[in-house]
């Protein structure tokens, strides 16, 4: 199943919203729509819940432990080269 991420939200903001009672404390209020943000995507995408975090902090959707830096062909060619005539 293929699904609009942003029409699942609003739907689930709706459906909570008619549906609760208000909530006095704004943090307590805040917690709980990001619970059943990241339950309505569960819900119908069938993300796992490191996905459904990742995704809302910004954090991207790869996990790297180090930091990559590029290797350009030409100036490994020409190094190979300097250190082995030969070849």
């Amino acid at each position: 199943k293929h699904f609009n991420m942003s029409a699942l939200l609003v739907k689930g903001y709706a459906y909570h919203s008619h549906h609760t009672a208000y909530l006095d404390s704004l943090q307590d209020n805040q917690r709980l729509l990001l619970f059943r943000l990241i339950h309505t995507i569960n819900q119908e995408q069938e993300l796992a819940a490191p996905m459904v975090i990742s995704y809302l902090m910004g954090w991207g959707d790869t996990y790297r432990s180090h930091h990559y830096s590029p290797v350009y062909w030409s100036s490994f060619i020409s190094a190979l080269l300097k250190d082995f005539p030969a070849l």
